[in-house]
């Protein structure tokens, strides 16, 4: 595993906390036991990327181990959130290099500062992304996640304008919408 050490940067305003301590409470007492769980956002400048990482974090400081997937290979968010160091390396790996097959996942995993919390960040690829998720390699990955960790969370690019969370959810054992209340547009 590389070795990178994270720094969230991460506030947090009263209103908004209590919506994530809802959203990880529906998390842990979930009567489905779902474990792999997808986070598509709906509409624009919906902050869904923050609001896994949260929800991770707030898993992470429960007691379980969390490993956080961001899958939107064109807008990489994880790495702006949680601040990534590179140690040793020229650059930090990713989602696309592995499953464009160019990196193992003892290149593409990371190491927080937070205990219990792990992180694959976007990475980069030449190759269409809906064609790399719909690879058996994610799933790979998922379920080797599931073997090391108590929750995998996936970050996706908006459902409103592109297919990966469509075909991530073939993946996962939950989906959990991200939307803004009264902006987002019933679909």
């Amino acid at each position: 595993m590389e070795k990178v050490i994270i720094r969230p940067n991460i506030s947090v305003g009263p209103r908004r906390k209590t919506s994530v301590e809802e959203v990880c409470k529906k998390v842990l007492t979930n009567r489905e036991n779902a474990r792999v769980i997808l986070f598509p956002g709906i509409g624009r400048n919906i902050e869904k990327s923050t609001l896994t990482v949260e929800v991770a974090r707030f898993l992470a400081e429960s007691g379980h181990k969390v490993l956080i997937i961001d899958t939107d290979m064109r807008r990489d968010k994880l790495t702006g959130i949680l601040n990534p160091e590179k140690t040793g390396q020229e650059m930090i790996y990713g989602l696309g290099e592995y499953l464009s097959g160019s990196k193992s996942i003892d290149n593409i995993l990371c190491m927080t500062s937070e205990s219990g919390l792990f992180a694959v960040f976007a990475g980069k690829s030449d190759e269409d992304p809906i064609e790399l998720l719909t690879d058996n390699q994610l799933l790979e990955l998922v379920n080797l996640g599931i073997r090391y960790f108590d929750y995998v969370l996936l970050d996706c690019a908006p459902a409103d304008r592109f297919k990966d969370a469509e075909i991530i959810s073939t993946c996962v054992d939950a989906v959990i919408p991200v939307v803004v209340w009264e902006q987002t547009e019933g679909k």
